[in-house]
């Protein structure tokens, strides 16, 4: 798997728009690429209305918070951010599978219907990486981690192995001890 960079607010390229420094501004921001590229993909996607109780629900298409993209009234695309002082990570899922069966060994429950079947995973990740790069004005760059990076990640890994409920402290290269005593 490869990772896309893109640098909010003050590290970003010169010349790129500055993503916005709250948590509410950025997730809007990023959603709004997202909704681009799904529109642009042929799907009438919109902005998730939050939902009483769903940031306290352990499985992420369970319910929208208010962040996500939904499509025919069904969360779609769930996001979530890590941020610090020195920038912000953004993760998100795309529902483009039927993953019911899943749903139901892990819950016991019966899942809320997938939208549209037949979403063709490269054309959508064509238009969503379009819509970013047109909205910063400049392509986004594929990389694989570094080995730095990947012996960061397996430590990471295999603490949440010993401890899965532990969130380990934030290390960035030039950083690292600044930014986990601010995490």
């Amino acid at each position: 798997r490869g990772r896309r960079r893109a640098h909010p607010g003050r590290r970003a390229p010169r010349g790129t728009p500055p993503l916005p420094d709250d948590l509410a501004g950025s997730y809007g921001w990023i959603r709004a690429r997202l909704l681009e590229g799904l529109r642009a993909a042929g799907f009438a996607a919109q902005a998730a209305r939050a939902r009483e109780g769903a940031s306290r629900l352990e499985l992420c298409f369970a319910g929208a918070t208010g962040y996500e993209v939904e499509l025919d009234g069904r969360k779609l695309i769930g996001s979530a951010q890590r941020r610090t002082p020195f920038g912000l990570l953004q993760h998100g899922s795309i529902r483009i599978c039927d993953d019911s069966a899943l749903y139901r060994a892990l819950t016991g429950s019966e899942p809320a219907p997938l939208a549209p079947q037949g979403i063709d995973a490269t054309a959508l990740r064509g238009a969503i990486a379009a819509s970013f790069e047109a909205a910063l004005g400049a392509p986004l760059e594929p990389a694989a981690l570094s080995p730095a990076e990947r012996v960061r990640a397996e430590a990471r890994m295999a603490q949440r192995r010993r401890d899965p409920l532990c969130a380990p402290a934030l290390s960035l290269r030039r950083f690292a001890e600044a930014a986990d005593r601010i995490a």
